[in-house]
C-alpha cells in the first residue's frame, strides 16, 4: 500500500513529496481532533464523516487525481493552491457521494460490500 501510494504520488500526480507529507499529517491530525472533540457538537460532522468513510476513503483520490492534472492543465504551480482545493474538492465530492447512497439506489451499490454466501455444511456436500 505505501509502495503504490508513493508511485502515485510521484508519477500520476506529479506533486512530489508534498502530497505524502499532507496524506501523512491528515492521518495523524483528524484522529486527534475527532478524540478531543467526541463529546462537544463540534463532533458531529467527523463522527458523521467517520460512519461513511469507505464513501469518502474510495472516492478521495479520484477527485484528487482529477484536481491536480486540472491544476496542472490550468499552469497552476502552487502546491498550497493545488493540495487546499484537493482537499475541499474530495470533502464535498465524499459528502455528495455519502448523501447519495441513501438517495439514489445506483450510488449504494459502489460503496457496500457484498452479503457473505452461507457456508456449506458437510451434510449438504455429501
Amino acid at each position: 500500500m505505501v509502495v503504490t501510494g508513493l508511485a502515485t504520488v510521484r508519477f500520476d500526480l506529479n506533486f512530489g513529496p508534498h502530497w505524502i507529507a499532507m496524506s501523512l499529517a491528515g492521518v495523524l491530525f483528524f484522529p486527534a481532533v475527532a478524540v478531543r472533540l467526541e463529546r462537544t457538537v463540534l463532533a458531529r460532522p467527523p463522527i458523521w464523516i467517520g460512519q461513511r468513510s469507505i464513501v469518502f476513503y474510495v472516492s478521495h483520490a479520484i477527485f484528487m487525481i482529477l484536481i491536480a492534472k486540472s491544476a496542472g492543465r490550468a499552469g497552476i504551480t502552487s502546491y498550497a493552491v493545488a493540495a487546499f482545493a484537493s482537499i475541499v474538492v474530495s470533502l464535498i465530492g465524499g459528502w455528495a457521494l455519502a448523501l447519495g447512497m441513501s438517495r439514489w439506489t445506483a450510488a449504494a451499490p459502489l460503496f457496500s460490500a457484498p452479503a457473505p454466501k452461507p457456508a456449506l455444511r458437510m451434510q449438504d456436500v455429501v
